[in-house]
């Protein structure tokens, strides 16, 4: 390592297997080993100093990995945690809301369910008895001027509101029970 003040420290180790001497017909190859139990290499410059017996060109390659101090790391995955444990408080938070909130808009919605129904109910019963009224009326057509056509006019029309307001509850009714 190069600081302020050079020093010589071994680090490294080479296996007899990792040794291939230089020759004639093929280029050598030692393998320098870093893999210390619980040394670990601080950053900073580097040298490396390799001793032959003879006149000798080396081409160095370097491969290693990068390992971040573990205090650090658990440190941060902490912190991830704790973030991620407070988003999902928040979002649980957040569900629970919501799910009130549509408890609540299905309740209304009954309700106001409720009172349509009831409303267009008691627009048929309204119908029904005017039409009953008119009917009782015509028994009684012979003693009017028209024979009793103005009735039968009011009649129809009667009729009509009266099949309306039917049809309405009919969907009312049905859009309720698909609310259960």
């Amino acid at each position: 390592k190069n600081s302020n003040r050079v020093s010589m420290l071994e680090i490294g180790h080479v296996n007899p297997e990792d040794r291939v001497p230089s020759t004639l017909e093929q280029l050598g190859r030692l393998v320098l080993r870093h893999e210390p139990k619980s040394e670990v290499i601080e950053s900073g410059l580097f040298g490396l100093s390799i001793k032959a017996n003879a006149s000798s060109k080396y081409s160095i390659s370097i491969s290693g990995l990068f390992a971040c101090d573990a205090f650090s790391e658990v440190k941060r995955e902490i912190g991830r945690m704790k973030a991620t444990h407070r988003e999902s408080l928040s979002l649980s938070d957040n569900s629970r809301a919501l799910d009130t909130s549509i408890r609540l808009i299905e309740r209304k919605l009954r309700i106001a369910e409720d009172r349509l129904v009831k409303e267009a109910q008691a627009q048929c019963d309204r119908c029904e008895n005017e039409i009953e009224k008119l009917d009782m009326e015509l028994d009684f057509r012979d003693e009017l001027d028209d024979n009793g056509a103005f009735l039968i006019e009011k009649l129809k029309v009667k009729e009509v509101e009266y099949i309306h307001w039917r049809s309405l509850r009919s969907r009312r009714l049905n859009a309720r029970d698909e609310l259960k």
